[in-house]
């Protein structure tokens, strides 16, 4: 083999997957060899670590274990959360009952001042139902002013 190997082919030999002649060449070559070994001795040192760190959080433990503060919070969050959409529908109808009173309300009001004025306007002595009629402002008395204009 006259040029060196490639990554793949480098890769493929450590894996134990390549040609009866790229390990030849692997064997004869300085500088793939060099190259070999650079990855093997990277790759120890990464195994090395990991295993380090492996040995430190023990068997038990979990290396993503969550710390039981961030749990308790979590759970008193999701119970706030569960409050808040559990109380949602119980404010809406409550604003809607409150809704429709106030608009019940006004009606009550609008139907009683109906009534004053009625019971005002039937007070008036019989001398004074034509200035009454001048100052009413029903529709009515308008057409008949504008009416008695032209």
């Amino acid at each position: 083999m006259s040029q060196h190997l490639s990554s793949q082919q480098i890769l493929d030999w450590m894996n134990g997957e390549c040609s009866l002649e790229a390990s030849r060449h692997l064997h004869a070559c300085e500088k793939c060899s060099a190259e070999v070994e650079k990855l093997t001795s990277a790759l120890g040192m990464f195994r090395g670590a990991v295993r380090e760190s492996a040995e430190k959080f023990g068997e038990r433990q979990r290396v993503f274990a969550m710390p039981r503060r961030s749990m308790a919070f979590r759970w008193v969050a999701a119970a706030a959360a569960i409050v808040i959409l559990a109380g949602l529908p119980i404010y809406r109808v409550k604003v809607e009952q409150e809704r429709q009173l106030a608009a019940q309300m006004a009606r009550e009001d609008a139907e009683l001042l109906s009534q004053v004025d009625a019971e005002l306007s039937a007070g008036v002595a019989g001398p004074m139902k034509p200035l009454q009629k001048m100052v009413a402002w029903t529709s009515e008395s308008k057409a008949s002013t504008a009416a008695r204009q032209f």
